[in-house]
C-alpha cells in the first residue's frame, strides 16, 4: 500500500517530465491513497434483491420490431450469475422451453435444431424462480417468426356451403294445364378459398369461389352455353400480390377513374399498379371486353378482338396529398358479338380508342373542392360479314366525340357553434356535364347528347338537416331541326328534423319529422321541322311528388305515420286534361311483446283519381307480422296481408290474401357445421270482378317448402 501511495504521489507531483507543487500539503496524497486502498478493501455495495442480491436483469436477442426465421438462435443475456437455488423458466406463449435452453456463460441459449420456434405472433416470457421457491417475471419480450416458406404472417380458409332446396307439396286452383302436386328437390353449393401470405413489404392474396347446381338450368351459364354449361363452374377468383403500394392484380378486376373515358369498368384480365414514392403513380389494365365467368378463358384476354386496355397516370403536383392532383388516361379496346352470361348479344362489333385527363383540388383546409375532366374518343363498328351477311350496307363512318365534366362543392359554415350544445353547417356545389352527339366509350357507361346543370345546397341547423337541389338538362346539343329537343328542369327539397333535438329535450313523445318534394318538368323544346312531327306530339309534362313522415320511438314501440301526394299534370297539346293524382296514408306499428316475441301492423289507403275520366280507385292494405324465438337461433314467423282495390263506381273489385309461416332453426351438436334447415308454408288467395268486362274469377294456391343449409368451414 505504500508503495502505491509513493507512486501516486509521484504521479502527482510530476507533470510533463517537471515537478511541480500544489497548495496543499505533501502528505495529502499519501492520505488519499490510503483512503482509495480501504475502498477497495471494504465489501461491494450492489442494487438489493432477492436474499441481498442484485435484481436479475434479462436482455433477449430479439429485435425490437421485425421477424426471425424458425431456426433463429436465441440468446438470454443475463446480468448476474444465478445464486445457489435459483433457475430460470421460459415460455413461449403457454408453452415452457426451458429444457430446450442451453446454460451458456452470462445466459443461456436455444439453437432450434429438432424443435423449430413456433411461426407466428407469440411472446416471450422468462421468470425467475428463487431458492424459497416465489416466481418473479423478469423479461416478456415480443416473437415474431417468419413461417416455413419465410412468411411473417400465412392463413388459408377453404369454405364449403351446401344448400338443398325442396318443394313438398304444391296446390292450385283452377288447376287449369298443370295439375297440383308439382314436387322438386334442387342441390346448390358453393366453394370458396381465401388465403393470404406476408413478409415484409411483401403481400400475396388468393380469392376464389366455384358455384355448383344439381339442375342445368340453374347453371352460371347456363344463359350462353345452354345444356353444355357445366353444372360446377368457377364464379370469381382474384390472384394479388401487393409490395408496398404497388400490386399486380389477375382475376375479376375493376378499372377506370375518368368518368367518361374508363369509368369502373368490371371484366377479367391482368391489372398492375405502380406508385414511386408518395406522388406519382400508375395503373395499367389488359382485361376482357365483357363480364365473364367460368373455366373457360381464365386469364379473360384469349380472344385479342374482344379486349379493353387501359392506362392511367397520376401526379400529385404539390407536396401535400390532396391539394392538386392530375391523372392522364388512354384507352384503347374492342368487342365482338359475343353473349355474356348475364347480358344479351351485343348487336354488332364496335371498337373504340381515346384519351382524357381528370383534375382534383382542394384548398389546404378541405372547404373547397374541385373535380373535372375532359375525354376524347373515337368510334366505330367495324363491318361484320355475320351482321351483313353478304348485303350491301352502309359503312357506319367512324366519329370522334368530347365530354367533359365539373363538380365543385364548398364548405361555407362547418360546425359554427349555436350556443353551447348546438351549430350550424352549410355546403353549397355545382356540377356540369357535357356528353357530345355520338359519343361512346367501350368502357364507360354514359348517355350521348346530354348536357346538364346541377346546384345544391345541405344545411344543419341546430339538428335539422336541410337538403337542396335545381337541375337543368337539354339534349340535341346540335339543334338539328328534325329532332325534337327536350329539356328537363328539376327542384327537390329534404327537411329532416329530430324534434328531441330541436327543442334540446329528448322526450320519446316527440317524432323525427320528414318531409320531402320533387318536381320535375319535361317538355319539349320546340316544334322539330321536316320530321313528321304534329303540336301535339311534343310533350309537356310536370311531375309533383310529396312525403311527409313521423315517426315515435318509445322503449317497446315504434309508431311511424306517412302522407304521400303525387301529382302529373299532362300540359300537352290535346291531352291537357290527362292529369293523374293520388293520396296514400300509411300508419305502421312495432311492438316488442317480450324479449323473444314482437308484433309488426300496417295498415295503408291509397285513393287514385284519373282526371280525363273522372274514375277513381281506392286501395286498401292491412298486413301483420309477428315472431318468435324460443331458443336461440330458432325462429317462428308468421305473416298475413289482406289487399281490397275497388272504384267508386263499383264496377271493379279485386281482393288478395296472403298468408305465410317459416320455421327456421339450427340443429344441436351441428352448430360447428352452420347447419340451418327451414319449413315454410305459403298460402294466397285472389277474387276479382269486372262488371264492365263480365269478369269473375277465383285463383287460389299454396306450397309447402323446406331447405337446408350446411357450412363445413
Amino acid at each position: 500500500m505504500e508503495s502505491q501511495a509513493m507512486h501516486l504521489d509521484a504521479a502527482l507531483r510530476c507533470r510533463g517530465g517537471r515537478r511541480r507543487w500544489t497548495g496543499v500539503s505533501r502528505r495529502a496524497p499519501l492520505l488519499l491513497a490510503v483512503l482509495v486502498a480501504a475502498a477497495r478493501a471494504l465489501p461491494a455495495q450492489e442494487p438489493a434483491g432477492a436474499a441481498g442480491t442484485a435484481a436479475l436483469v434479462v436482455e433477449a436477442s430479439l429485435p425490437d420490431d421485425g421477424y426471425v426465421s424458425r431456426d433463429e438462435v436465441i440468446e438470454l443475456r443475463f446480468n448476474r450469475p444465478l445464486t445457489a437455488g435459483e433457475r430460470v423458466v421460459v415460455f413461449v406463449d403457454e408453452a415452457d422451453l426451458t429444457d430446450l435452453f442451453r446454460n451458456v456463460p452470462g445466459g443461456m441459449r436455444y439453437a432450434p435444431q429438432i424443435v423449430l420456434l413456433p411461426a407466428g405472433e407469440s411472446e416471450l416470457a422468462v421468470h425467475l424462480v428463487t431458492a424459497d421457491g416465489e416466481w418473479q417475471e423478469v423479461g416478456r419480450f415480443p416473437l415474431r417468426v417468419r413461417g416455413s416458406l419465410g412468411f411473417e404472417h400465412a392463413g388459408v380458409s377453404p369454405g364449403v356451403d351446401l344448400g338443398v332446396e325442396a318443394q313438398l307439396a304444391e296446390g292450385h286452383e283452377p288447376e287449369g294445364g298443370s295439375p297440383s302436386g308439382y314436387t322438386y328437390q334442387e342441390l346448390t353449393g358453393q366453394l370458396s378459398l381465401e388465403s393470404e401470405a406476408v413478409r415484409g413489404r411483401f403481400r400475396t392474396m388468393v380469392q376464389g369461389a366455384a358455384i355448383g347446381v344439381s339442375d342445368e338450368d340453374r347453371a352460371l351459364r347456363f344463359g350462353e352455353l345452354g345444356d353444355e354449361a357445366p353444372k360446377l363452374d368457377l364464379s370469381s377468383y382474384l390472384i394479388r400480390a401487393d409490395y408496398g403500394p404497388s400490386s399486380v392484380s389477375l382475376g375479376h378486376i375493376s378499372m377506370g377513374r375518368q368518368r367518361h373515358l374508363v369509368s369502373g369498368f368490371s371484366s377479367r384480365g391482368l391489372k398492375v399498379d405502380l406508385k414511386t414514392g408518395s406522388r406519382l403513380d400508375f395503373s395499367g389494365v389488359i382485361a376482357n371486353g365483357s363480364s365473364i365467368v367460368g373455366w373457360d378463358n381464365f386469364l379473360g384476354i384469349d380472344e385479342s378482338d374482344h379486349r379493353i386496355l387501359s392506362g392511367t397516370l397520376g401526379l400529385e403536383v404539390l407536396r401535400q396529398p390532396g391539394l392538386l392532383r392530375v391523372e392522364v388516361s388512354g384507352m384503347d379496346g374492342s368487342v365482338l358479338p359475343l353473349a355474356g352470361y348475364n347480358q344479351g348479344v351485343v348487336n354488332d362489333a364496335e371498337e373504340s380508342k381515346g384519351f382524357g385527363f381528370s383534375l382534383q383540388a382542394s384548398d389546404p383546409s378541405g372547404r373547397l373542392r374541385l373535380e373535372g375532366g375532359f375525354a376524347r374518343s373515337t368510334f366505330t363498328n367495324p363491318d361484320d360479314p355475320e351482321l351483313s351477311q353478304g348485303e350491301d350496307i352502309v359503312a357506319v363512318q367512324e366519329v370522334t366525340r368530347n365530354a367533359r365534366y365539373l363538380e365543385a362543392s364548398l364548405d361555407v359554415l362547418r360546425s359554427v357553434p349555436l350556443g353551447s350544445t348546438r351549430s350550424a353547417s352549410l355546403g353549397l356545389s355545382y356540377g356540369h356535364e357535357r356528353v357530345d352527339p355520338l359519343y361512346r366509350s367501350l368502357a364507360a357507361f354514359t348517355a350521348a347528347d346530354q348536357m346538364s346543370h346541377r346546384w345544391g345546397a345541405q344545411a344543419d341547423i341546430a339538428g335539422v338537416g336541410v337538403q337542396l337541389s335545381y337541375a337543368r338538362s337539354e339534349d340535341n346539343l346540335n339543334d338539328v331541326p328534325s329532332i325534337l329537343k327536350t329539356l328537363t328542369r328539376r327542384s327537390s327539397a329534404n327537411i329532416a328534423a329530430p324534434l328531441g333535438n330541436v327543442v334540446g329535450s329528448y322526450s320519446p313523445w316527440l317524432p323525427t319529422i320528414a318531409w320531402s318534394f320533387d318536381r320535375t318538368h319535361q317538355y319539349g323544346d320546340d316544334l322539330p321541322t321536316n320530321g313528321g312531327f304534329s303540336p301535339s306530339h311534343v310533350p309537356d309534362q310536370e311531375s309533383l311528388n310529396q312525403d311527409l313522415n313521423a315517426s315515435w320511438q318509445f322503449d317497446r314501440l315504434s309508431f311511424s305515420y306517412r302522407l304521400g301526394l303525387s301529382k302529373q299534370d299532362n300540359r300537352q297539346e290535346g291531352r291537357e286534361n290527362a292529369d293523374f293524382k293520388s293520396t296514400n296514408h300509411a300508419i305502421a306499428a312495432d311492438v316488442q311483446a317480450l324479449a323473444s316475441v314482437s308484433i309488426g301492423l300496417t295498415y295503408d289507403h291509397e285513393r287514385a283519381e284519373n282526371q280525363e275520366s273522372g274514375e277513381i280507385d281506392r286501395t286498401r292494405r292491412l298486413g301483420a307480422r309477428g315472431s318468435w324465438m324460443p331458443y336461440g337461433g330458432a325462429t317462428l314467423s308468421l305473416s298475413v296481408t289482406g289487399t281490397l282495390s275497388e272504384d267508386d263506381a263499383q264496377t271493379r273489385e279485386q281482393k288478395d290474401t296472403r298468408f305465410d309461416a317459416q320455421w327456421s332453426s339450427g340443429i344441436p351438436g351441428l352448430t360447428a357445421f352452420g347447419v340451418q334447415y327451414y319449413v315454410r308454408f305459403s298460402r294466397g288467395v285472389n277474387d276479382a270482378v269486372d262488371g264492365s268486362f263480365g269478369l269473375d274469377s277465383h285463383n287460389e294456391n299454396w306450397s309447402v317448402n323446406t331447405g337446408l343449409n350446411l357450412r363445413f368451414f
